[in-house]
């Protein structure tokens, strides 16, 4: 019991942490409510079982053993979350835009599939508890956790959405959101 507890806590310390996916799900509460984020979140946590298929199965490591993969996957990564970033920043406001959002199934298993932090979450989670937990359980808390964190974060958006901010409000709560997201990419390609 030790042992799940000690993984639930680190996978929410890395899943839970701001990121791009934790950001763009609070961003997308906001604009969508908990209800119309279902499909962007089920994408999120999707693309979190591609991070762990592609890091359990060793394929990453065979990967970014090739240096120039190793590149490109940064730089599309980088530049898809900094244009994300960039949509939400810049996102008109009202409920006669939220259709224009990004918060498609589609646009969060590709947040997810491009993120190096997901990655290095899994890596991380699945290297100190591999040998612990058998990997259906070990899988189960990643993805159970993601989903957990994945609600909180939505819930915080979607209550923004609920006290119904000002035009003027609402345009600089998107710039907030899009500026974290920009700043954690930035942070993230540099590390």
């Amino acid at each position: 019991m030790a042992v799940i507890l000690s993984c639930f806590l680190f996978c929410l310390a890395f899943y839970g942490s701001p990121g791009p996916a934790t950001l763009s799900v609070a961003s997308s509460g906001k604009s969508k409510g908990m209800r119309g984020s279902i499909p962007y979140v089920t994408g999120i946590v999707a693309g979190i079982a591609v991070n762990l298929v592609v890091t359990i199965s060793g394929l990453m490591v065979l990967l970014s053993a090739n240096e120039a993969f190793a590149v490109v996957f940064k730089y599309v990564g980088f530049t898809y979350i900094l244009y994300l970033g960039w949509r939400i920043a810049r996102s008109p406001v009202g409920p006669e835009f939220d259709q224009e959002l990004p918060y498609t199934f589609k646009s969060g298993i590709l947040l997810n599939s491009l993120n190096p932090k997901a990655y290095m979450a899994a890596a991380a989670v699945y290297t100190q508890f591999e040998s612990r937990l058998a990997l259906p359980v070990l899988v189960a808390m990643i993805l159970g956790t993601t989903i957990v964190v994945d609600i909180g974060w939505c819930l915080l958006g979607s209550t923004i959405r609920k006290l119904r901010p000002s035009s003027k409000a609402s345009r600089w709560i998107n710039r907030a959101f899009g500026i974290a997201l920009v700043m954690v990419a930035v942070v993230s390609f540099f590390l």
